[in-house]
């Protein structure tokens, strides 16, 4: 993982460093390569002149030195070998504590090539990497719970409650308690049943209205016969 940051970083700040020279010079390719270079995993950034001298060292105890004064220097070798290269090359100290990227600055007109150092501090590098993946495992245990919770809700409005309601007015309807007024719309299956319980709600509301009035007819053409039987 860290071998692969270092190769994808590295050849990114060559290219802003190489573009800001070209405009404001030295100063502000240099000035570029602070701000993109200030990462906590990197320990040490240096610029090296092809008579591998320093034109930048970031650390403050390191400045002044020569390169192979350092207190961690990249070997002499790795070094001649970026400069050689096309795309750099990335080198890990024995002990596995340091991880260096070595990237060629083909600045265009320059005799030699600089050559861009960073020091990875495996460690650091690790302690980032772990702080990334909580951070992006929060996030996505976050996000999982904000769609549970609006999955939960939409279900809860758009499924649950009209069940609910539904059952109520079923259960009002065959105990007589009123008809069914069909309020629960919807083209799903749920709005399609209170639609059809509706229908027939209003049908039969309509039948007993009928027989209402059939029965009212009735013993009205009863007591005309009574009445009639009784003059009789």
């Amino acid at each position: 993982m860290l071998t692969r940051e270092a190769t994808y970083l590295g050849p990114q700040l060559s290219a802003d460093f190489i573009d800001a020279h070209a405009q404001t010079g030295l100063r502000g390719g240099l000035r570029q390569l602070i701000r993109r270079a200030a990462r906590p995993d990197i320990r040490l950034t240096l610029l090296i002149a092809p008579d591998d001298s320093l034109l930048y060292v970031s650390l403050p105890d390191e400045q002044g030195k020569p390169l192979a004064q350092l207190t961690d220097p990249p070997p002499a070798a790795a070094v001649k070998a970026a400069r050689e290269s096309l795309e750099g090359l990335v080198w890990r100290t024995p002990e596995g504590r340091t991880l260096w990227g070595l990237f060629p600055v083909d600045l265009q007109g320059a005799e030699g090539k600089p050559v861009l150092a960073l020091a990875y501090d495996a460690a650091m590098a690790k302690e980032v990497e772990r702080a990334r993946i909580h951070t992006e495992t929060g996030w996505f245990i976050s996000g999982v719970a904000a769609i549970s919770l609006l999955l939960w809700y939409l279900l809860r409005h758009a499924v649950t409650k009209r069940i609910e309601k539904l059952a109520e007015a079923a259960r009002h309807f065959v105990e007589g308690r009123g008809g069914f007024t069909g309020d629960i719309k919807g083209h799903d299956e749920i709005g399609r049943l209170a639609h059809d319980l509706a229908t027939l709600g209003r049908n039969l509301h309509e039948r007993y209205r009928e027989l209402e009035q059939t029965h009212a007819e009735l013993e009205m053409e009863v007591e005309a016969r009574r009445a009639a039987e009784a003059d009789l």
